[in-house]
């Protein structure tokens, strides 16, 4: 099972994208995790800067933007592209 570490500050939507992740056999985690998941947007410069915080406190770890407003499906398609870099 993949963990991914879900970074959102809308938590009625990262409920939502947990469901989606545990749909594809993933389990969100606070820590350790196989795959970051950012979603976006934020003020732009908080976005990037946030992309870059996340980037170099997990070095070893892909961090993937997700850009909102979410469907399932481009979720889904995101998600997917980026389970198969870390498999």
């Amino acid at each position: 099972m993949t963990r991914v570490l879900l970074v959102d500050a809308d938590p009625a939507l990262a409920e939502l994208l947990e469901e989606w992740l545990a749909d594809e056999g993933c389990a969100r985690v606070q820590e350790r995790a196989d795959l970051i998941l950012v979603a976006l947007p934020y003020p732009r410069e908080r976005g990037l800067a946030l992309l870059s915080e996340v980037g170099d406190a997990h070095p070893d770890t892909p961090v993937v933007a997700m850009p909102k407003p979410l469907t399932r499906d481009a979720f889904l398609a995101t998600l997917r592209r980026a389970l198969n870099e870390v498999q």
